[in-house]
């Protein structure tokens, strides 16, 4: 080996020594715009998820997870499931308006009951293969409301509002509650 290549394989030898201890950083960004995705399903839980009147009524006060009131409820007064009817918010609790490419005909809604969220609202295409659209005419448009009496005395450790997860719609909500 002369003179030149071994000066040249140190030159080689000290880029690869400088990339070791000096990582380079690539960054390659892609976007590809899918013609073919479709709605997915959308869940909102509301917070508190408790109506906190209907929890003093029978005596339990506070959110089921951060109160022992719920071990020693005297559950033969009201069955699980009429008592979870009224401390839970329903559909008219939660909803102002909505609807899916401006029409309240396109979307399905499906309650569904948990120990964390209470009782949570899944909105879905009726049709499941409709294609999204990404203008400001398509779409969900939903509107959702709450209470004064929320703001006043809440049932729960978190400021009003709501929990919005965004799902595929053919796997059901189940995340952060326990289903009942």
């Amino acid at each position: 080996m002369n003179s030149r290549e071994k000066k040249d394989s140190l030159v080689q030898i000290s880029a690869c020594i400088e990339k070791l201890i000096d990582r380079p950083i690539t960054t390659y960004t892609h976007f590809d715009y899918n013609k073919t995705i479709t709605y997915p399903s959308v869940t909102f839980c509301r917070e508190p998820p408790y109506k906190q009147d209907k929890l003093e009524k029978y005596g339990l006060y506070w959110h089921p997870r951060y109160s022992s009131m719920w071990r020693t409820f005297n559950f033969s007064r009201i069955t699980l499931d009429a008592l979870w009817e009224e401390i839970t918010y329903n559909e008219n609790d939660f909803f102002v308006q909505y609807g899916l490419d401006n029409l309240r005909e396109n979307v399905e809604i499906n309650p569904v009951m948990g120990f964390i969220r209470g009782r949570c609202y899944t909105i879905s295409p009726k049709v499941l293969d409709i294609k999204a659209k990404a203008t400001r005419e398509y779409g969900y448009s939903v509107t959702l409301q709450h209470y004064a009496a929320d703001m006043e005395s809440p049932a729960s450790i978190t400021p009003p509002g709501y929990h919005v997860y965004i799902h595929y719609v053919r796997e059901p909500y189940a995340g952060n509650i326990i289903i009942m």
